[in-house]
């Protein structure tokens, strides 16, 4: 993790990050656990990410991936249940809660 710019982690992580969120639904159908998937997320992302700025990349790259699924498509639910299971994380809680 570089202390003194963080965003260069982003860009490195940007792959990996949009890789694993378009594969969450193809490991959905063969029938793997959502837990699981949520999992294998979650290990890409460093535990103290929220104070990089990590979360807010994420956030953008999830975004980004939802304005590309039409808004009536099933996928966009299965988008947003993903992104609930995900926020849940310690990881994407604020180190200064709201």
């Amino acid at each position: 993790m570089s202390a003194l710019n963080p965003s260069v982690d982003l860009v490195d992580n940007a792959a990996a990050y949009n890789a694993a969120i378009a594969d969450a639904e193809a490991e959905k159908k063969k029938n793997r656990g959502s837990y699981q998937v949520v999992t294998s997320i979650l290990e890409l992302i460093p535990t103290d990410a929220s104070e990089y700025g990590e979360v807010c990349g994420f956030g953008q790259i999830c975004v980004e991936l939802a304005e590309q699924i039409p808004y009536y498509h099933p996928s966009q639910l299965k988008l947003v249940k993903l992104l609930q299971e995900l926020g849940q994380s310690s990881k994407f809680k604020s180190k200064y809660p709201l």
